[in-house]
């Protein structure tokens, strides 16, 4: 290995290692609050891309389908910037759609609804209001009472134009709403850039870990079954799924969108309704 080489994989391994600790650092500093989802919760999950849906929310679909709730998945995009060193653009996006439905049979055994938009990989910004349009049908019709989606503090733009369009269609009355990290968390310069502001911002909001142990091999399964992002140069690299692992599922709630249920710390002490983090069991 030439000195340029080593240095990069030093940068690479100490931007990896940072990050880690920021993921691990906001995951423990989780309350408690004993809040599963139940057979009366209709969910709706929003994911920019196939495989997005499963990093995220995998193992918490997996336990609403269990509690027996309705689940329904909205994926954006065709995900046809997925690789493609795997064919034509419409081999892949082709793939990607039967790899999104095993994987949500391997989350619900075929419970759980799917909507696609299929609206195109990587330009969701520029479809808004499209966007927006297609958001308010789907909850006009499946009229869920907890969201999740991507925050708009995403690096990637379709998952901040996902997370902005989510927010103007989904009052805070319509919902709760939970709020996910995909590429954040992988960012060193996003986390350490606008003077540590997105730090502040994640640190400062409602943290909620939801405990899906019981949950791991249906996660785990549903990743398997995105063949086409695996491997070591794939988006589902062994590196990027430290950030996810099957056992817990981290999300923020922002203002307006809390429930009115106290948090409770490791110890059993009361943390308020407002700020700080929860542990949401699901079981």
């Amino acid at each position: 290995m030439g000195k340029s080489a080593l240095r990069r994989w030093i940068r690479g391994s100490c931007s990896h290692l940072l990050c880690l600790g920021i993921y691990h650092a906001i995951r423990a500093s989780a309350g408690s609050l004993e809040n599963p989802i139940g057979a009366r919760d209709t969910i709706l999950v929003v994911a920019p891309h196939p495989d997005d849906e499963t990093l995220a929310c995998g193992g918490t679909i997996a336990a609403a389908v269990a509690s027996g709730a309705r689940v329904v998945v909205a994926c954006a995009t065709d995900g046809r910037l997925g690789g493609a060193a795997h064919g034509d653009v419409d081999n892949l996006v082709a793939r990607r759609l039967d790899e999104l439905t095993l994987a949500l049979h391997a989350l619900g055994g075929g419970a759980v609804e799917l909507v696609a938009f299929d609206l195109e990989d990587g330009r969701l910004a520029e479809s808004l209001p499209a966007l927006a349009s297609r958001l308010e049908e789907v909850v006009s019709r499946v009229r869920p009472n907890v969201v999740f989606s991507p925050s708009p503090l995403e690096p990637h733009p379709d998952h901040r134009a996902v997370g902005e369009a989510v927010r103007s269609v989904l009052t805070p009355d319509r919902a709760q709403l939970f709020e996910y990290l995909v590429w954040l968390w992988t960012q060193p310069r996003t986390w350490l850039g606008r003077r540590g502001a997105t730090v502040r911002e994640v640190g400062g909001a409602r943290r909620v870990k939801i405990d899906t142990a019981i949950f791991r091999r249906a996660k785990s399964a549903a990743l398997d079954a995105y063949r086409s992002q695996r491997g070591e140069s794939g988006a589902l690299a062994p590196r990027f799924l430290r950030f996810f692992p099957p056992t817990v599922e981290v999300f923020l709630q922002p203002a307006g969108y809390r429930s009115s249920t106290p948090l409770r710390g490791p110890e059993g002490s009361e943390l308020g309704t407002q700020d700080g983090a929860t542990t949401m069991r699901c079981e």
